[in-house]
């Protein structure tokens, strides 16, 4: 049974009707539900999530379900991501990611083990511009190296959230060869949808 509807089993059963701030109380601890749900695919997560049910099976005080959420990092791995098509309008560039790795981990995704999952995710170039190139990939494709530089830093495990106000520059090489580069500012990135777990990783 989903925490959800353990929730409407435990009103039903004590048949008690909520007073307007306990229906304030059940709504946000609804959503914190619905946040944590992908995480119990995650062994990683065990123990945090068996702590979220305990404090949503009792009723617990809503303060009490929030200390129980990890504390993550989180970062796109720009290495096997795969771009769906990148495009340029009114000086904005979209380069749009059919399949974006994120890694979430407790401390530093590149030291500390960490969890997996596919999502959907577009990355945004103000006064975007695509730099001439000799070979121009074709979408979809594969990213086999990379890179965001952001203040003379590269970033090839983008932390998430991302948003900077500063010029970027995105080099991409691609696993048929191709290669391209974008030159823009105030870059943001943005995931899409739900996350689908996939592995742990150490």
């Amino acid at each position: 049974m989903t925490l959800s509807r353990r929730m409407d089993h435990i009103s039903i059963k004590t048949g008690r009707y909520l007073n307007s701030k306990e229906k304030v109380k059940s709504a946000f601890l609804r959503q914190i539900i619905d946040f944590i749900a992908p995480f119990e695919q995650s062994a990683m997560l065990k123990h945090e999530v068996q702590l979220l049910r305990w404090h949503a099976f009792t009723g617990s005080r809503v303060d009490n379900c929030l200390t129980s959420i990890p504390l993550m990092s989180s970062s796109l791995e720009l290495h096997n991501s795969r771009i769906g098509a990148i495009e340029r309008v009114d000086e904005v560039v979209s380069i749009y990611f059919s399949l974006a790795y994120i890694h979430r981990s407790r401390g530093n995704p590149r030291k500390s083990p960490s969890s997996v999952w596919s999502q959907h995710a577009e990355l945004i170039l103000g006064r975007g511009r695509v730099l001439e190139n000799n070979l121009f990939p074709t979408f979809p494709n594969t990213i086999a190296d990379g890179f965001i530089e952001i203040g003379g830093i590269r970033h090839e495990l983008i932390p998430l959230p991302f948003k900077r106000k500063v010029a970027a520059r995105l080099f991409l090489t691609f696993t048929d060869g191709a290669e391209v580069e974008i030159v823009g500012e105030k870059a943001i990135i943005e995931l899409l949808g739900s996350p689908i777990y996939l592995e742990e990783f150490d």
